[in-house]
């Protein structure tokens, strides 16, 4: 496994005719007509990422997958008329992705190709193999234009609060989803800020809370106890 995608002729299987840079073991691809000049592709880690078909490169994504990802379950779908697709991450999870993507152009490729390198943290050669990126060099430069930066910028901390393309106020969603106090609530802010002490705090009182209601199944009260008392001790 060299954790990219391929495309192949079925005429002549030798080697194939584009292979996609994708960093992780690829579960699921997908290509639609109406979108021809776009692939793609989900990892066994939940994530999508989108490529131009003919030159390869890495135009949109991550699209974050979810916690708990069922590797042989993983798949992407979609209907010949719709204008979306569906991630499906877990036997309990569903996500549904618009296609219609940014219109960012960059005009120096090779640079894009070097910072879709330097996110993914492996590059291809020109035999097509993956090789562990090093020595990258600082990737936003003065000749991007704002929209690039902030583009990159957001790619680079992997956060939300960076993305250039939210409308939402996420911390003003953050507040919103610590006011509804449930597991669901406080676990959705989690998943893109672990080690916030204050959220930790809070879902530890929370699972603690849990495991005192006797209408609650013993064993489930047992491991919202067990939990709590972890989760305590990390939000010090």
């Amino acid at each position: 496994m060299d954790y990219t995608a391929k495309i192949w002729s079925r005429n002549d299987v030798q080697f194939p005719l584009q292979s996609y840079s994708v960093g992780s073991r690829v579960a699921s691809v997908l290509h639609k007509e109406s979108y021809p000049n776009r692939i793609f592709t989900i990892s066994i880690d939940g994530n999508i990422y989108v490529y131009d078909k003919e030159s390869a490169l890495f135009v949109d994504g991550p699209y974050r997958g979810a916690d708990d990802c069922a590797w042989f379950s993983i798949n992407l779908k979609t209907k010949p008329k719709s204008d979306y697709f569906l991630a499906i991450n877990t036997p309990k999870s569903v996500a549904m992705w618009p296609f219609e993507i940014s219109s960012t152009e960059f005009k120096d490729t090779e640079k894009l190709v070097q910072f879709s390198s330097e996110i993914i943290g492996v590059k291809m050669d020109k035999t097509m193999s993956i090789n562990l990126s090093t020595n990258i060099a600082e990737s936003i430069s003065d000749s991007d234009t704002n929209e690039q930066k902030e583009w990159k910028r957001w790619h680079k901390s992997g956060s939300q609060l960076d993305s250039p393309f939210v409308d939402t106020d996420m911390n003003s969603y953050r507040d919103f989803l610590i006011t509804q106090n449930t597991l669901s609530s406080l676990e959705e802010i989690l998943y893109s800020y672990p080690m916030d002490k204050q959220v930790l705090k809070l879902y530890a009182k929370k699972l603690l809370e849990l495991s005192k209601d006797e209408n609650i199944e013993a064993f489930k009260r047992d491991r919202y106890k067990t939990s709590a008392a972890w989760y305590e001790s990390i939000s010090k």
